[in-house]
């Protein structure tokens, strides 16, 4: 019995549908996950701020690809006077929203997790949450667990604390934005990005030294290196039309931003 005609084989929205369909993946969510995420709040609010740590002064940033949905951490590394460093990384606080035993819990545990297709996702949890009080948005309150870590000038760790917090993301950067504002990309862009924020070139600067000592360090302890080319496809105006795929990481320096945030996400 035929059930449904998906269109000509080939067509980006015909294979995304043959993906969802052979994966079981449903888009819609459940009647009470939407509900609940519609009862939720638009913007943190000050019942929520209370006892957490104010960090909206520290001018963290998210550094994300091109294309990324959404913003799940923000990083910001200080440099200390007898040259050591001072990291925090701040993580989505999302279990501050998703309860145990509640409607959005079971949903996100059925789904397990965020489906990426190439021209959009299918989150784990609702618009509401992945886009919206669970993304680091720029110059929006975002509540967050967060690790402050203070290292030595050869990148060891000395002492660390964890904590629940309030921040408010300067920026929302690009890997390519950064190697470019950095000066670290060797081969020619197809798009020139954004300037970075002058007033966030210096942190970031101390964050990319820390990440190539933590780097260091790693591989002289014999860790693995698994830069492997990631795939990406590169749309037409019409933002539907696949045109090429390209690898991500080809430019040296564009792969130095990623790492970037490699080693501050396995330093937290």
């Amino acid at each position: 019995e035929v059930i449904e005609n998906l269109g000509k084989p080939g067509e980006l929205v015909v294979e995304e549908r043959k993906v969802l369909l052979r994966e079981g993946v449903e888009e819609a969510f459940p009647e009470g996950a939407m509900a609940e995420a519609l009862r939720l709040p638009r913007e943190v609010t000050d019942a929520e701020r209370a006892g957490r740590e104010d960090l909206r002064h520290l001018p963290l940033v998210t550094i994300d690809p091109e294309d990324a949905r959404d913003h799940d951490d923000a990083v910001h590394v200080a440099r200390r006077e007898d040259g050591g460093y001072v990291a925090t990384v701040a993580i989505a606080d999302v279990s501050h929203y998703v309860t145990p035993g509640s409607a959005l819990d079971a949903a996100a545990f059925a789904r397990g997790t965020s489906v990426y297709l190439p021209d959009r996702a299918v989150p784990m949890l609702p618009p509401a949450l992945s886009s919206h009080l669970a993304s680091l948005i720029p110059h929006e309150d975002r509540l967050v667990l967060g690790v402050e870590a203070h290292l030595s000038p050869d990148g060891e760790v000395e002492s660390t604390r964890l904590f629940e917090g309030v921040i408010c993301s300067r920026a929302s950067l690009t890997y390519t934005q950064v190697a470019h504002g950095l000066g670290w990309v060797k081969d020619p862009l197809d798009k020139v990005p954004p300037p970075l924020p002058h007033e966030l070139r210096e942190d970031i600067e101390v964050a990319a030294d820390l990440a190539g000592v933590l780097r260091k360090r790693r591989l002289k302890r014999g860790a693995l290196d698994f830069d492997l080319p990631e795939g990406r496809v590169r749309f037409a105006d019409d933002g539907r039309t696949p045109e090429d795929i390209y690898q991500s990481r080809h430019d040296p320096g564009v792969r130095r931003a990623y790492q970037l945030i490699e080693e501050m996400m396995l330093l937290a």
